[in-house]
């Protein structure tokens, strides 16, 4: 009997894509960032009418679209591009503004 596998499979330790091609972990980051700007901002917005607990609901809204856009946005980055490209283009992306941090070059 032949136990020998005939073929390595890649991406058997790689976390599945859950939601627009965002794994678990990215998915929750994006939920949380999202939320976290979107329902303050949404809650400030509309107390300036006088209708806070409303903002509330449309900042909450707003988070699932924010989560949408960053999925499509992140879908783009990981497009034919090796495995950890999009992290690496995240965090790099502050260092296109001059803005010390990520993986820029020190001199």
């Amino acid at each position: 009997m032949d136990t020998e596998i005939g073929f390595l499979p890649d991406r058997l330790n790689r976390a599945p894509a859950v939601f627009l091609g965002l794994t678990d972990g990215e998915l929750r980051l994006a939920g949380v960032v999202n939320l976290a700007l979107w329902i303050p901002a949404g809650a400030a917005a509309a107390a300036l009418a006088g209708h806070a607990v409303l903002g509330v609901g449309a900042g909450a809204l707003a988070a699932c679209g924010g989560i949408w856009l960053t999925a499509r946005v992140l879908r783009g980055l990981k497009r034919g591009r090796p495995e950890g490209y999009h992290a690496d283009a995240v965090e790099a992306f502050p260092g296109c503004f001059g803005v010390p941090g990520g993986l820029t070059e020190s001199t």
